[in-house]
């Protein structure tokens, strides 16, 4: 099963949507499209797979881990996506069908792209394509925070695109011709004029943050995922922000023989530092369900920036956090969801007592906001206890305390709500099960990630920690 198989079975699938006139059979496409690449994925694991275009375009061990977890995560969002589409008959489904097939297809190119240029352009691809689903519920704060999310995101992209332009132009300076192969830039590094590899660094890890929504960047975060349906809502946190975190590593891929790596670093650890205190001060004061989702991913993401910045094993388990945080924010997003149907709102004021109403809704909620929030025996705690641990082994106990302290707060205001959500009195708001009731299909794909995200902590299969190995080994750090 080679690359061109998977794109032409993808455009198939696109062309079929398109044609098929029957809305009711179309997320049958989806369906398969999200099997199809789960599959696609496995075989990928045990085989190498051969690439036309290996000097743009290939899997290596950093690409497949992120595509993992973000293919795990279609998988059962388009499990989900079977019955809920049907619960929007006057949406129609097509756009919505094209718009998910096409995220696949840009999110597999940014994961192989091995070349600074297609993974600039197969990234805001991801991007466009994840738009359209933002306004699928049609509100006019959908259409405000769809074009807010369009506008800031494609600020920093073009951010970003300074920055590779003058890469290429500090690897120009050195070969006599311009070059964006991340390899052939990573063996240059430590050759090239210091300030224009600054420069570019700088403008890289902006655009890419803007991208990722890290703080002070994240200003598109809050309405895009309090606006969007749960289920575009775990894409964009599981989807987009893995892919926006990939272009961070691959910086991290190209500069780490450099001198350059520690000042990269250094900004990482203060973009992390910057979101986790955003996030701790404005999740306490939350009356949106999703909004205050959205605060606990710029949470994740700061988390992320501080073990990439940490470096070594604290660099190992960013990539281990990119992972886990994939799968559990689908969890959150989908079961947020289902809460927003069931109470006909996602205010807070007006959401309590859940366990009364669906009890299983109410667990898978409970659940996710533990693995969420970093709880054992859920696999966060694993990678931010690693993070924590590296950055108290490199000795930076400033940074360990304020770390634990943000960490504190946002678990607070995260567990302060969730137990008004589900232990709470029965809000008059509550509709009965009578007017939803989550489908077999729905409980089935929020259940799988849950289960994933607790299995992984005491077992990962080899083939999978191996890659994780090989990644590490990649960005230039021993383990």
């Amino acid at each position: 099963m080679g690359l061109y198989t998977f794109f032409i079975v993808m455009l198939f699938l696109i062309f079929l949507t398109l044609m098929l006139k029957n809305w009711k059979i179309r997320p049958l496409i989806l369906l398969f499209a999200g099997i199809f690449n789960i599959i696609y994925v496995f075989y990928i694991f045990s085989n190498d797979v051969s690439s036309p275009l290996s000097g743009y375009l290939m899997f290596d061990s950093l690409g497949k881990i992120i595509y993992l977890g973000y293919s795990l995560l279609f998988l059962s969002l388009s499990v989900y996506a079977f019955d809920y589409l049907k619960l929007k008959p006057d949406r129609g489904n097509k756009i919505f069908i094209i718009s998910m097939i096409a995220n696949i297809i840009t999110i597999q190119t940014a994961c192989m792209s091995q070349d600074l240029g297609i993974l600039w352009v197969s990234t805001e691809a991801a991007t466009l394509s994840i738009a359209p689903l933002i306004y699928f519920n049609r509100t006019k704060y959908a259409i405000e925070a769809t074009w807010k999310f369009i506008l800031l995101t494609s600020i920093g992209i073009a951010i970003a695109l300074l920055g590779i332009y003058m890469i290429g132009y500090a690897a120009f300076q050195i070969s006599g011709h311009g070059t964006l192969n991340i390899l052939e830039l990573k063996q240059m590094s430590n050759l090239m004029d210091s300030k224009w590899l600054l420069f570019s660094s700088i403008f890289l890890i902006l655009g890419f943050s803007s991208k990722m929504g890290l703080a002070p960047f994240h200003w598109w975060k809050p309405d895009a995922y309090g606006e969007a349906p749960g289920l575009i809502g775990a894409l964009l946190s599981g989807g987009l922000v893995s892919v926006a975190a990939l272009c961070l590593l691959r910086i991290y891929q190209m500069l780490s023989p450099s001198d350059m790596i520690i000042y990269y670093n250094n900004i990482l650890l203060a973009l992390g530092i910057i979101s986790l205190f955003f996030s701790a001060v404005f999740i306490t004061h939350q009356n949106d369900l999703k909004r205050m989702l959205a605060y606990s991913s710029l949470e994740h993401v700061g988390i992320i920036a501080i073990g990439l910045g940490i470096g070594r094993a604290g660099a190992f388990a960013a990539i281990l956090h990119i992972f886990f945080n994939t799968l559990a924010k689908g969890v959150l997003f989908l079961s947020a969801g289902d809460i927003q149907r069931i109470f006909k709102s996602k205010k807070t004021e007006d959401i309590s007592g859940l366990i009364t109403v669906s009890p299983i809704i109410a667990i898978i909620f409970l659940s996710g906001v533990l693995a969420g929030a970093g709880s054992p025996p859920f696999s966060l705690f694993v990678s931010e206890f690693l993070i924590l641990l590296s950055t108290v082994k490199m000795g930076n106990l400033f940074l360990a305390v304020l770390f634990i302290i943000f960490l504190v707060f946002i678990f607070m205001g995260i567990i302060t709500m969730t137990i008004k959500v589900v232990y709470g009195q029965k809000s008059s708001q509550a509709g009965s099960l009578d007017d939803f009731r989550p489908t077999p299909f729905m409980i089935s794909s929020e259940i799988f990630l849950i289960l994933l995200v607790l299995i992984f902590t005491f077992y990962i299969p080899h083939n999978i920690l191996d890659t994780l190995k090989d990644a590490t080994l990649l960005l230039g750090v021993k383990i």
